[in-house]
């Protein structure tokens, strides 16, 4: 898709998501399913169905345990279960319609829920501008800001949002640039590893110790047989 294009029903979709938010309301289900546009170029958000306002859809995810989303475009905090996701989720959404937009696909591939969980959570994601040489810089740092990791780290309502994308219109670079940042976590089947080689030392050594002292036995029984039989002898 052209950048300019793009650029255009991001900005749309940032607008209605940014009347919603406003009203206290989030989408939490942001793809490219769930948006139209019209004969006249005018770009509607669709499935409003999901949209709820943020106290009562928490109570709602609490008794049943649901997490709302379509798992390519859900934010690491959805996938993580939290209670008070608000606004910067559906930023979130946003940036990967918008990366897939200029670059063809999106920023994870999945393919099963518990894979593009840990993927949008832990990995960090191709640069836009390294997968689609055509775009502009500038814009691919607002797309990384977007998919920031840390709701904190992205842009912190619509307007903002929309504000950088004007600058990248005039050829100027976002306000604030956001850097990923490698995690310092290990991983999770490092921590298994870690366990299950200290597990096979610790019961190494524990074998060979009880073989040592059951040496140590045996080898002080025949010590007393051989003095008994000296002694009988």
């Amino acid at each position: 898709m052209h950048v300019k294009c793009a650029i255009l029903i991001t900005r749309q979709i940032a607008e209605t998501l940014g009347a919603a938010h406003k009203a206290g309301l989030t989408h939490r289900d942001i793809k490219p399913d769930n948006i139209m546009i019209t004969p006249d170029d005018r770009v509607k958000i669709l499935d409003f169905g999901l949209v709820k306002d943020e106290a009562s859809l928490s109570t709602i995810l609490t008794q049943t345990g649901r997490s709302l989303g379509t798992p390519a475009y859900m934010s690491p905090e959805q996938f993580k279960g939290v209670k008070d996701i608000d606004s910067r989720s559906d930023l979130y959404s946003l940036g990967v319609v918008l990366y897939e937009m200029t670059t063809g696909t999106p920023p994870f591939q999945g393919p099963s829920s518990h894979a593009f969980s840990r993927q949008h959570i832990e990995e960090i994601p191709e640069r836009a501008f390294r997968k689609n040489p055509d775009i502009p810089r500038n814009l691919s740092l607002v797309i990384d800001r977007l998919l920031a990791k840390l709701p904190k780290d992205r842009y912190h309502n619509a307007e903002e949002l929309i504000s950088d994308l004007d600058r990248v219109e005039e050829g100027k670079p976002p306000k604030k640039i956001y850097k990923f940042r490698k995690s310092s976590r290990i991983p999770w089947y490092a921590w298994a590893a870690g366990i299950a080689l200290f597990l096979l030392v610790i019961s190494s050594i524990g074998f060979f110790l009880y073989k040592n002292q059951q040496s140590a036995k045996a080898k002080a029984a025949i010590d007393n047989l051989i003095v008994d039989a000296r002694r009988i002898a």
